[in-house]
């Protein structure tokens, strides 16, 4: 496959059970496919992700930065399967660079401006037309919301929102559905004080 980019994604469609490593101008080129949506199939854009991450951990063949050049044309993703490379890698990412506490707070930072544009896209709450990858999609992404953006004030407002409702009537699993309690309570509790702890 060829565009305005020059881009050329081998392996198309995942058939070959293989690892491809791209040169850094490809993976930008790439990385821009996948950004204008010019590379459109998920099973190619998770490919790519979870390629380049198994890079990454086999010893260092493709760089992590390489890697977040990569991610950076996936702000607009929307695709569960998509979604689920991706959050492997930020978490791989987030494992590694936690113990370095002059890139962690960049690399937090880039995983926030990933994950936050999501919130558009699905929203906290369920919708009468959500498909099934839908609802996985919503659970994914408040657990990406509590790893990398429990600080932002909207998602610390909404998680608050939810758990004081759910407080008040407990046994209406409207309020607070069980798949995502979990990371919502954790969203309410790093951002609060002794009383919500208590709570």
């Amino acid at each position: 496959l060829t565009s305005k980019f020059d881009w050329v994604k081998l392996n198309a469609g995942q058939e070959v059970p293989m690892r491809v490593h791209y040169s850094e101008e490809m993976l930008t080129r790439l990385s821009k496919a996948v950004a204008t949506k010019e590379l459109s199939s998920p099973s190619d854009r998770v490919g790519l992700v979870l390629d380049a991450y198994a890079l990454v951990k086999a010893n260092q063949i493709l760089s992590p930065g390489s890697l977040m050049k990569l991610l950076a044309g996936y702000k607009d993703e929307s695709d569960y399967v998509v979604w689920q490379g991706i959050s492997s890698a930020l978490g791989g990412l987030d494992s590694v660079l936690s113990a370095d506490e002059n890139i962690y707070p960049k690399y937090s930072s880039f995983a926030k401006t990933l994950v936050l544009p999501l919130v558009e896209k699905v929203g906290w709450e369920p919708k009468p037309d959500d498909g099934h990858l839908t609802s996985l999609l919503r659970g994914l992404m408040i657990n990406l919301l509590c790893q990398f953006c429990s600080d932002d004030a909207d998602v610390a407002k909404e998680a608050s929102k939810k758990c004081e409702a759910f407080f008040e009537n407990p046994k209406d699993s409207s309020i607070l559905s069980p798949d995502i309690k979990l990371p919502v309570f954790k969203i309410y509790l790093k951002n609060g004080s002794k009383k919500e702890y208590d709570t």
